[in-house]
């Protein structure tokens, strides 16, 4: 692997996305206990806010019965953000793009509203800032919109300065 990591061993991040309401308990227990047990840091897509401080708890819980400890365990997640003061514009596009990238898949209202945190800055803000205060230690992004560049820029200048 280059480049070499710089730790020695590297961390390992298990990623799983057991979301609490749409899969079968034994089926998250098995993901959450494989983080606890192998996880150096989770990533995952699970949302709502609530959802994702949940799993987050679970692992720390389930850690105790391997003789780990996750004082501070680091939890990526992978999200999506629309920005667009215009929110059904946003929620419309992102729901377009979605489906086109995921191709034969369909996604509700419901879905989009719960993966994709879209409107205003304002609004963008309020919802990344959710999952920050659920836990979340990073929060890797994708712009679900056909102009990707002007979706960053937004993004870099009128959403990141609000969560550092």
């Amino acid at each position: 692997m280059q480049p070499k990591p710089v730790q020695s061993p590297p961390p390992i991040w298990v990623i799983g996305n057991p979301g609490l309401r749409r899969a079968a308990s034994n089926v998250i227990e098995r993901n959450l206990r494989r983080v606890a047990r192998l996880g150096d840091g989770w990533m995952t897509t699970a949302w709502p806010p609530e959802d994702f401080a949940e799993l987050r708890r679970r692992i720390c819980e389930y850690a105790k019965d391997y003789d780990r400890s996750f004082d501070h365990l680091p939890c990526a997640l992978y999200y999506n953000l629309n920005i667009n003061e215009d929110r059904e514009a946003a929620i419309e596009e992102s729901q377009k793009y979605l489906e086109s990238y995921y191709t034969p898949q369909r996604f509700s209202r419901e879905t989009v509203e719960g993966w994709v945190a879209c409107g205003s800055p304002e609004q963008c803000v309020e919802q990344l800032r959710s999952f920050v205060d659920a836990g979340a230690s990073d929060i890797l992004l994708r712009f679900p919109s056909w102009d990707q560049s002007r979706q960053f820029e937004r993004c870099v200048n009128e959403v990141l300065p609000h969560l550092t």
